[in-house]
């Protein structure tokens, strides 16, 4: 079970996801990688495949900030790997973006 606070922030995004994602395309849902677990791989290349694809996504910003705010979750979350959301000094590059 999701502790209260990740299982709040996990709803959120994904009900904002879904939002979005009945105007266009959702890069992690909507098939523009293929396997789509490719942005929980453990392959490093996949993740960064999945990362690139997340550009394009109209929830980048809300996605990010849910990844750098549960560095705990595995994978890709708004164009960062797992590991680029604990380093502190890329997350303050890749924001300004």
């Amino acid at each position: 079970m999701m502790p209260g606070a990740l299982a709040h922030d996990w709803r959120a995004l994904n009900n904002l996801i879904d939002h979005y994602g009945q105007r266009q395309p959702i890069p992690c849902r909507d098939g523009y990688i293929e396997p789509s677990r490719t942005w929980t791989s453990e392959k490093s290349a996949e993740r960064d495949a999945a990362a690139e694809a997340c550009g394009d996504c109209p929830a980048l910003t809300q996605c990010r900030d849910y990844g750098i705010t549960h560095p705990e979750e595995s994978g890709v979350y708004g164009g960062l790997t797992d590991i680029q959301r604990r380093n502190p000094s890329h997350n303050r590059v890749k924001e300004g973006q």
